[in-house]
């Protein structure tokens, strides 16, 4: 962790240690590559991308856990039994059985009248599909981490031009960060580096946009300059 001081200077970095009765180690600023990730106005500090996306993470592994139990419900339903007893050495032995019958798919046999059976319905609700809210949260996650589908291979984009803007936008966000930690290598370490930038798409992008001598003019409609020429002139005595 860092510490700072009342002018909001870090003075010094400590490693706090997991074991009880330990000092924290200490470390200088100088020993220590400091880099903040997405500050605001005069923050000492970055903002981490986990708090942003937790919910969404939660959410999704949430919709399908839901998924998951409502499909294995259609094969597996639930179901109550109306046990003509009240022992509970019986109802145990009974559950037992019942479990273990359920368990290997195989039948079970009781004297009439002492079980009733009874299907519990699945909600009216639990048949909506929950895929689209999964795509949903899927799409909200790569977008709050600006990475696009398409970079871990996902071609979800429709149209190659779509593709192409979505990746340009992605190259502009990692080439600010590059150049970023290139700045800060500099003033703290003072060494010169130079990092490999993406494979960049902004010149098949200009390419495919039509240029001026692509465009074709169309010429303008000119009106008549003669008259009608299905128009007679009568000529009467006069």
């Amino acid at each position: 962790m860092s510490v700072q001081n009342q002018a909001g200077q870090y003075i010094r970095y400590e490693q706090v240690s997991k074991h009880t009765g330990i000092k924290n180690k200490i470390f200088k600023t100088e020993d220590i590559l400091h880099l903040s990730r997405e500050r605001i106005a005069d923050e000492i500090h970055g903002i981490s991308v986990v708090p942003s996306v937790q919910w969404i993470i939660d959410a999704r592994n949430e919709a399908m856990a839901d998924w998951k139990r409502v499909l294995h419900r259609n094969i597996d339903p639930l179901w109550i039994f109306h046990l003509d007893t009240d022992d509970t050495n019986k109802i145990a032995e009974f559950k037992t059985k019942n479990d273990a019958s359920r368990g290997r798919g195989e039948n079970m046999y009781v004297p009439k009248g002492v079980v009733v059976p009874e299907l519990i319905a699945t909600a009216a609700n639990a048949s909506l599909n929950p895929l689209t809210w999964i795509n949903q949260l899927n799409d909200y996650f790569f977008q709050a981490v600006n990475v696009p589908q398409i970079i871990i291979g996902n071609a979800k984009e429709f149209t190659d031009a779509s593709g192409k803007i979505v990746y340009l936008a992605f190259e502009q966000a990692v080439k600010g960060e590059q150049l970023y930690i290139e700045d800060q290598i500099v003033a703290q370490l003072n060494l010169d580096i130079r990092l490999t930038f993406p494979a960049s798409l902004q010149n098949e992008a200009i390419s495919d946009t039509p240029s001026e001598v692509d465009q074709v003019e169309e010429e303008p409609i000119e009106e008549a300059a003669q008259e009608n020429d299905t128009k007679t002139e009568l000529e009467g005595k006069k």
